[in-house]
């Protein structure tokens, strides 16, 4: 009888421990799948940004142009847009590195397991 409970004690902690991993593993894909999705939404805006970027790199590169020129170059490029490039900057490097862990949070991690 006790060998009976014990089998049936270690199977009942396995199917736990079974609901578990794949749980996790389900609100491990929906957060990867959350940051593909937002990268596709925001795609037009990181090609700008590295559109920005590279005008900007090539406003410096011009060795045979005085600094203040180049300098002035750059201004034109960033000063208009200042605050909103630095947020989108902001935002860009929150999720570089394929950083999805911050999207799991526990409202989203109870929509999983219902």
């Amino acid at each position: 009888m006790a060998a009976l409970l014990r089998r049936q004690m270690a199977r009942g902690l396995d199917d736990t421990a079974e609901m578990f991993v794949r749980l996790t593993a389900r609100m491990y894909n929906r957060a990867r799948e959350a940051l593909d999705a937002h990268r596709a939404r925001h795609a037009v805006e990181t090609d700008a940004l590295v559109a920005l970027l590279r005008e900007t790199v090539l406003a410096c590169q011009n060795q045979y142009v005085e600094r203040g020129v180049r300098f002035a170059a750059v201004e034109s490029l960033l000063l208009p847009d200042i605050d909103d490039v630095l947020a989108k900057c902001a935002a860009h490097a929150a999720l570089a590195g394929n950083n999805y862990l911050h999207r799991i949070h526990p409202a989203r991690a109870a929509a999983v397991s219902g």
